[in-house]
């Protein structure tokens, strides 16, 4: 769950938001579209294999999105921890 109140710096899911990948998850878009909620500073993910690195900012510019994966489209390690 993500707090009401107070600050929450890093939020940290398998998946990304939809806004940051076509097959991400609409309602975690949802949620960090929701202004009655604590907003992260930072919202790492993976499991978008080929986006590792990218780094976006949310459209509403409260959040800044890491795809943290580190493995290719053939499951390999591909990025260094």
């Amino acid at each position: 769950d993500i707090p009401r109140e107070g600050k929450l710096d890093i939020l940290v899911t398998h998946g990304p938001p939809a806004s940051s990948d076509a097959r991400g998850c609409k309602s975690l878009d949802a949620v960090l579209d929701n202004h009655e909620i604590s907003q992260p500073r930072i919202h790492v993910f993976g499991h978008t294999h080929e986006g590792a690195g990218e780094v976006k900012a949310r459209s509403s510019g409260r959040c800044i999105a890491v795809n943290a994966t580190s493995i290719d489209l053939s499951f390999c390690a591909s990025q260094p921890p």
